[in-house]
């Protein structure tokens, strides 16, 4: 008998994962081939598969390993916490370590579902599932007052705050960052008092959106709008990379080649989609100039209402413009970041007036997480009444935008 295969080195083995989930981020899974990770890790695309037997087991065997850490730590601070607020403070400061520490890997775990394995996607989701559970039984045991649903729904929106530092990261040192993430989340979680004020929900019946389609055909053809609408709803559920041109032709009711008489390629749907969501969301949402008797709180209550309306009313816009930054070409992108950055910037100029003692890099980590909380909340439908979304939502950023003060406490009647 030949003597044994010896064993591959361990540190080789996390040394291809951990380059390959760099590579998956930085330039997407599908344009990412085996001789690019053997390259980047010092060896041949061949000898991967001493290792991997490909790129979906690769990806797979980071995810799961991955998810697999993260669940095994929250399993052990629910066992071994105090209490419930204890014990969601220690699940919050798990989730923004974990994320810090890999980001690549937790924007993938987030936002590339559409890519993995059915059996990854299958465990993926049942590791989400378990949790959501956790965070969900301490938070309601901390907030008797909360349903299911609106629990459901503070703990995405949540999520999409700290998650947020990943798209939009600010400079902020690791260990500020670390405490500024802490109290965000403390703030949107564990509050209960209302700072929003009576009657300032929704916008009058004459300031309410039409419908997409509506506002769609009054500016294009209607071949063009369903397109676009079908894209922006694939894009969505799928991702740019998991959307085919047949399939956005499919769902508007023509043939694949027929999009190519409205469109040169499904780049230029994305980027048609981005510039909508820019027109309707960050276009819209611009501070007015404070003049001497604004209050500025009003004047960020109200952006903070238009915030939250405006992305419930455009969701599927929303969340391409959000998620499909890296898909972008390099000019659109480029683009897109420096309207981001005015926008965070009328923002961080509006809230120092009202928090002057903080630094400008904690404001604008805040702002970023923000449009994290609403945008990811738009991605879950938790069964709750729209009217109460969209107030469950306004609190929450109100929450955590505003100074704890006890004399700024208002409340209003459910």
């Amino acid at each position: 008998m030949g003597s044994p295969r010896p064993r591959h080195s361990p540190s080789r083995r996390d040394q291809l994962l951990d380059v390959a989930i760099e590579l998956f981020y930085e330039h997407g899974y599908h344009a990412t081939g085996m001789d690019d990770i053997g390259r980047a890790a010092g060896i041949t695309g061949p000898g991967i598969y001493r290792h991997f037997a490909s790129k979906e087991a690769i990806l797979s065997t980071a995810v799961e390993v991955g998810a697999t850490q993260i669940l095994t730590r929250v399993h052990d601070i629910v066992d071994h916490a105090a209490s419930p607020e204890a014990a969601l403070k220690a699940l919050i400061r798990n989730f923004i370590r974990a994320t810090l520490n890999k980001p690549e890997l937790a924007s993938i775990l987030l936002n590339d579902r559409q890519v993995f394995t059915p059996d990854t996607r299958e465990f993926v989701d049942r590791a989400e599932a378990d949790h959501l559970k956790q965070w969900l039984r301490q938070l309601r045991a901390l907030r008797p007052d909360l349903s299911a649903a609106e629990a459901r729904t503070m703990i995405h929106a949540t999520a999409g705050l700290l998650a947020a530092v990943l798209r939009s990261p600010t400079g902020l040192e690791r260990a500020r960052l670390e405490q500024v993430l802490q109290g965000m989340a403390e703030a949107s979680l564990f509050a209960q008092d209302r700072v929003r004020p009576p009657g300032r929900l929704a916008p009058p019946p004459a300031a309410t959106p039409e419908p997409v389609d509506a506002h769609r055909r009054s500016r294009r053809p209607r071949r063009r709008d369903l397109i676009l609408d079908s894209a922006a709803d694939l894009f969505a559920e799928r991702g740019f990379a998991g959307t085919g041109i047949d399939e956005i032709g499919a769902a508007a009711g023509i043939t694949g080649p027929g999009v190519y008489r409205h469109f040169a390629s499904k780049d230029e749907i994305l980027k048609c989609l981005v510039q909508e969501a820019v027109e309707r969301l960050l276009g819209t949402d611009s501070t007015r100039p404070l003049v001497a008797d604004d209050d500025p709180e009003e004047v960020l209550t109200d952006l903070v209402i238009k915030l939250v309306n405006d992305t419930r009313d455009n969701a599927a816009l929303a969340r391409v413009a959000w998620n499909e930054q890296r898909s972008l070409g390099p000019e659109t992108r480029a683009w897109l970041l420096r309207l981001h950055r005015l926008r965070s910037a009328e923002w961080v100029h509006l809230v120092s007036r009202i928090r002057p003692e903080t630094p400008d890099l904690e404001l604008l980590t805040l702002v970023n997480g923000i449009y994290g909380m609403v945008i990811e909340a738009a991605q879950h439908d938790q069964g709750l009444k729209e009217e109460h979304t969209r107030e469950v939502l306004i609190n929450m950023v109100l929450r955590v935008v505003l100074p704890p003060a006890p004399t700024r406490r208002r409340s209003i009647d459910r």
